[in-house]
């Protein structure tokens, strides 16, 4: 299994707890400090989950505008939690203890 980071963990399980969570949540969460950064990084993260097959999100998941972001490689200024969808493998993980 992945090491998730704190960002990531906290999503996974507020979804879990059937919390959807809120931006405000990850501000202390997240390296960045400008919102529109957070944002992209945000959302960096959670392609990084869906990547990994511990999560689905839909189309509208994302709301993409402007330019790339340069670290984060996307488009990413706002995420709507809750189109997210927890597979089967991050919801093991959680019950086992094992992120």
């Amino acid at each position: 299994m992945m090491k998730l980071n704190e960002a990531q963990l906290h999503l996974v399980s507020s979804l879990y707890n059937d919390k959807i969570p809120e931006m405000s949540e990850f501000v202390n969460l997240l390296e960045s400090d400008n919102p529109k950064d957070r944002n992209a990084e945000m959302g960096y993260y959670m392609k990084e989950l869906e990547k990994d097959g511990y999560i689905r999100t839909d189309k509208g998941t994302f709301n993409e505008g402007g330019r790339e972001h340069p670290k984060y490689g996307n488009r990413v200024v706002t995420i709507w939690f809750d189109r997210i969808k927890l597979l089967p493998k991050v919801i093991r993980g959680l019950q086992n203890d094992e992120l």
